[in-house]
C-alpha cells in the first residue's frame, strides 16, 4: 500500500433536447493531482439519431490525455527483497463509441456496442518505491540515476545496477506502447414470458 496525493476534479457537459430525433452533447472533464502527481483530461462529443421510436443510433468520438508521475511498471527482486519499479507516464488515447438499440417488438430487443480506439504511452523518470508512507510525497520514492539505469536497444530491456557494482541487479522490459483495440458486444433479449427473459450475448 502507498499514500498518494489527492486532487481536484472538474466535469461539465452541454446537451440538446434528448427527446428530439436528433440530439447532441459535448462533455469535458479535468483532474489535477496535488503536488503534480497526475493530470487527466477527457473531451467527448455525442450525436444521437432516433429515426423511429423503436430505434436509436449514437456515435461518441473522444480524446483523452493522461500524465502520471507514479505509474506501476514491474515488481523485481534483489537479494530476496521486492523492488517496486514505477515511472512517469505520458499517454494519449483517441476513440469512437458506437451504440445501436433496436426494439423489434416490445418483447424482443437488440443492442450493439462497438468501440475502436488507439492509445500510445511513453514512460520516463524511472523510480523505485522506498518509503510508501513517508510524510513528504517526494520521500516515498527514489529516482534511478543515469549510472544505475541502462537500456539495451536491441532487446528493449532496462537493466538496473542499484548498488553500482558494475553488474545488473534486476531488469524489466521497456513498457512503452502503441496499441489499437476494438471492443464490441451484441445483446439480443427476448422476454418470452412477463418477468422471464432469455439473453444471447456475443
Amino acid at each position: 500500500s502507498m499514500l498518494v496525493p489527492g486532487g481536484n476534479n472538474l466535469w461539465t457537459s452541454l446537451s440538446t433536447n434528448n427527446s428530439k430525433k436528433i440530439n447532441a452533447g459535448i462533455s469535458y472533464s479535468l483532474f489535477n493531482g496535488d503536488e503534480g502527481n497526475a493530470k487527466f483530461r477527457n473531451l467527448s462529443f455525442r450525436l444521437t439519431w432516433a429515426p423511429v421510436n423503436s430505434m436509436n443510433v449514437s456515435m461518441t468520438p473522444f480524446y483523452s490525455s493522461e500524465k502520471a508521475m507514479l505509474q506501476y511498471v514491474e515488481t523485481c527482486t534483489m537479494h530476496g527483497n521486492d523492488r517496486f519499479v514505477f515511472a512517469s507516464l505520458d499517454q494519449e488515447t483517441f476513440g469512437l463509441q458506437f451504440r445501436l438499440n433496436v426494439g423489434i417488438t416490445p418483447d424482443l430487443t437488440i443492442q450493439y456496442y462497438g468501440q475502436p480506439f488507439i492509445s500510445a504511452g511513453k514512460y520516463s523518470d524511472y523510480k523505485m518505491i522506498t518509503d510508501p508512507k513517508a510524510g513528504d510525497f517526494t520521500d516515498r520514492f527514489s529516482l534511478y540515476s543515469e549510472a544505475q539505469l541502462n537500456y539495451n536497444i536491441e532487446d528493449e530491456v532496462y537493466s538496473i545496477d542499484e548498488d553500482l557494482s558494475g553488474n545488473s541487479d534486476y531488469s524489466f522490459d521497456r513498457p512503452d506502447f502503441n496499441a489499437f483495440y476494438f471492443i464490441s458486444n451484441l445483446v439480443i433479449r427476448w422476454e418470452y414470458l412477463p418477468g422471464s427473459s432469455i439473453y444471447l450475448v456475443w
